[in-house]
């Protein structure tokens, strides 16, 4: 008889962890308050790094891991960071295999752009809008294995908490949100999965469905939490329906500049103090650079007029309608008021 594994969440995450389990041979319970469609990860837009060395820049994944723990500051485990960068290529080939469609080199081969604290190109991405992609490829691999009945869902359910005898788990109780109706799952293994904090916070660029309640019940119980204070501001968000809207690093990744206005002119400041990746200094950096500006009383302006229109077209278009839609701006035409805005948890459960 297969083992029985429950997930809760079902974003990238969770999608991801029910395909291996299912391919391993565990019965999956996929288990979230809302719909995959709805999950934080379809807001994800700028792209994914790995060595994928298509740009003829003599990249890898041992480069790949020094920019990172670079940009880390020291801070990084770095078995985990070079553990990530040697499997990061592979993965996003399955992505690409999964059919994720990737930009592409007129010669078939994975796009790469450049991003923060990256001195070679090395994101994958899918236009403006790579977790839509991502997540849309990962629902339908999912559902095949929903269609073989070796993974369940449970939409509409809330996490209440572990079953355990002692220290050991054996299970989930959940809640239904239509019914009201609780019920308990029995398992061998639990995955958690539940993104972040965003629900907290209102300068946040993320789904204010993801509470943190998870987190909370779990570290009532005793779980250990790791670095909970390491909370990511992303530097060009816009104010959006009482949060922040993501105006994604491609923009930059493809040359759009940043700016205040000194003397009457433009000064791009982060070029000036960061001459080596300027406006691609990672985010820690970039953020609080912006903040400065944005205390002293300064509009710190997002430029990308200057690029090419092919570039939005094949590059960009998924951020000219945003923009459009919820600044109302046309990035192709004039710049784009920013300011930083909390955008990513890496802290959480100890793993």
């Amino acid at each position: 008889m297969s083992q029985q594994m429950v997930i809760i969440g079902a974003g990238l995450a969770g999608l991801s962890a029910a395909c291996t389990a299912a391919r391993q041979g565990w019965q999956v319970w996929l288990c979230s308050s809302l719909p995959s469609e709805r999950a934080q990860s379809v807001m994800a837009e700028g792209g994914i790094n790995a060595a994928l060395d298509t740009q003829g820049q003599e990249d890898s994944p041992a480069r790949h891991g020094a920019d990172t723990l670079r940009a880390a500051c020291g801070l990084a485990d770095p078995n985990a960071v070079l553990a990530m960068t040697a499997a990061a290529s592979a993965l996003v080939e399955e992505l690409a295999d999964l059919g994720v469609p990737f930009n592409r080199t007129a010669d078939g081969q994975i796009d790469l752009r450049y991003f923060g604290g990256q001195k070679k190109k090395r994101t994958a991405f899918s236009q403006s809008d790579t977790g839509k992609q991502l997540m849309t490829a990962l629902i339908d691999a999912v559902r095949r294995y929903e269609a073989e009945g070796t993974v369940h869902r449970l939409n509409h359910h809330d996490f209440l908490t572990l079953l355990h005898d002692g220290p050991v788990c054996t299970g989930a109780s959940l809640r239904d949100t239509w019914s009201g109706e609780s019920c308990d799952l029995p398992a061998q293994a639990v995955i958690i999965a539940s993104g972040g904090l965003h629900g907290l916070f209102s300068c946040t660029t993320g789904s204010l469905a993801d509470t943190g309640a998870v987190t909370a019940e779990l570290f009532r119980l005793g779980l250990p939490v790791a670095n909970g204070e390491f909370i990511q501001y992303h530097p060009t968000t816009i104010a959006s329906n009482g949060k922040r809207m993501l105006v994604s690093e491609a923009a930059r990744g493809e040359g759009g500049r940043l700016w205040v206005k000194k003397q009457g002119r433009p000064w791009y400041f982060m070029e000036e103090k960061y001459p080596e990746l300027g406006n691609l200094m990672p985010r820690d950096v970039t953020a609080r650079e912006i903040w400065y500006h944005c205390q002293a009383g300064e509009t710190v302006w997002l430029d990308l007029t200057g690029l090419e229109e092919d570039i939005f077209f094949r590059k960009l278009s998924g951020l000219v309608a945003d923009c459009l839609l919820y600044g109302g701006v046309d990035i192709r035409c004039q710049p784009i008021a920013v300011a930083p805005g909390i955008h990513y948890f890496m802290g959480g459960l100890y793993v």
